[in-house]
Formats: C-alpha cells, sequence, structure tokens
C-alpha cells in the first residue's frame, strides 16, 4: 500500500512520466488489482511506445479478460520492440488460442520454446492445443501422438506437485483414448466410403447393361412393310402405223 501511495503521489506531479504508470501498474499486478493494472500501463504505452515489458503485461491482463484482439495488438508491439521476447510469445500464443487462430497460438508457442527452452508450460499449452483442436498439415491420429509428446515433456519437467502430475497424466490417458476413438472413426468412414463406392459401381454397372440391352433391342426390332422396289418405267409405245 506505501508503494501505491508513493506512486501516486509521483504521478500527481509526474504526469506525462511514462515509468510513474509502469511502476503503478506492477505495483497493482501484485496486489491483484487487474483493472488498476491494465489502466496504469496503458497509460504507461501511451506515453512511451518502447516498453516491451509493460507491453507485455498488458497483453498478458487483455488475455485474461478476454480481450483477445487487444491482447495480440500489445504483444506484437511488445516482440517488435524485443524480437527474443519469450515470454510474449507464450502470451501472444494465448491470446491467438482464444481468437481461434490455432495454427498461429502454435506457431507462437513453438518460437516461445526455441528461444527458452526451460519454459515447460510451452509443452502444456501444446499438448492441450493439439487435443482441443486439429491443426493445419497435421494427420488425425498424429494429433494426439503430438498431445502426449508435449504432455509427457510437460510432466518430466520434475516441478510439478502431486496434484499437477495427476491432472497431466489424466490428460496424457485422455489423447490415449482420444487416438483410439479417432481410429474407429477413421476406419467407420473407411467402410462407409467403400460401400458408397460400391453402390455407385453397381448403379453404374445396372445403368450400363439397361442401356446396351436398349440398343440390341432397337438393332433387333422389325424396321415395317419392306419397301416396294422401284420398278422401271414403262417405254412408251411406238408411234401408229404409217
Amino acid at each position: 500500500e506505501l508503494a501505491t501511495t508513493v506512486l501516486d503521489r509521483a504521478r500527481e506531479f509526474q504526469p506525462g512520466e511514462a515509468l510513474v504508470y509502469s511502476n503503478l501498474g506492477f505495483v497493482y499486478l501484485e496486489q491483484g488489482k487487474k483493472t488498476e493494472a491494465v489502466e496504469a500501463f496503458r497509460k504507461a504505452t501511451e506515453l512511451r511506445d518502447d516498453l516491451p515489458e509493460v507491453l507485455n503485461n498488458l497483453g498478458a491482463l487483455y488475455v485474461e479478460t478476454r480481450d483477445y484482439e487487444s491482447a495480440i495488438q500489445s504483444l506484437q508491439r511488445a516482440l517488435a520492440l524485443y524480437p527474443d521476447f519469450a515470454k510474449a510469445f507464450v502470451n501472444l500464443g494465448n491470446a491467438y488460442k482464444g481468437n481461434k487462430q490455432y495454427a498461429e497460438a502454435a506457431g507462437a508457442y513453438r518460437q516461445a520454446k526455441q528461444l527458452q527452452p526451460g519454459l515447460h508450460a510451452v509443452s502444456y499449452n501444446l499438448g492441450v492445443l493439439h487435443m482441443d483442436n486439429l491443426l493445419p498439415n497435421v494427420d488425425r491420429l498424429a494429433r494426439w501422438d503430438k498431445a502426449k509428446e508435449h504432455l509427457q515433456a510437460y510432466l518430466s519437467n520434475g516441478k510439478l506437485d502431486d496434484e499437477e502430475k495427476k491432472r497431466v497424466e489424466g490428460l496424457i490417458k485422455e489423447a490415449a483414448r482420444g487416438k483410439t476413438r479417432e481410429a474407429r472413426r477413421i476406419e467407420s468412414e473407411k467402410k462407409r466410403a467403400a460401400r458408397k463406392a460400391k453402390r455407385e459401381a453397381e448403379k453404374k454397372k445396372k445403368a450400363e447393361e439397361a442401356a446396351k440391352k436398349a440398343a440390341e433391342e432397337a438393332k433387333a426390332a422389325p424396321g415395317g412393310a419392306p419397301k416396294a422396289e422401284d420398278k422401271p418405267a414403262d417405254k412408251a409405245a411406238p408411234g401408229g402405223a404409217k
């Protein structure tokens, strides 16, 4: 509370100082006053456009309030200033996921993992993303394998409490069941497609046989009474006796 009071006083004396609002935003965030933190961070970014940490926190707060478009804009600004900001890529992935841009979310998560392999939460996010959605260029069965792979990586980091371990283990089992269900659906779809192809082939064959029969019947049908042959015209009678 003392820090808030001090910063509030500083804001009164320096209303145009971005860092005062930035620091105030971090204090509010520590206190759990997220609405006030958003306003402070937003004001800081209005006064200065070169504060990637502030933009990252503002983006993360927008994700929590489900304002995904604003989150994406803030986080993209943060990454334009600091392209190696792994945590901003994680938050951007969350924003894309909330905005149902799943391929973009996967890309942001992968970028975060590449920049900072120790961010184990990224493995969890990727695992859940593959469980919930079929991403472009991912096989329907491989989707579940990828989910398990990422979740197992998250589980193996050794820093989870017993409750979290149990929850993640449950997700891994669900991924295995999901693959089994998907395999059954694929097999069922193949059988339906085969039956449909068979019906269409039989229908085509019958149509061809009917057309052939009709053509043969038309050929065999009599063409009516034969026409009389044309006879040559009688020659003119010779002229009278002389």
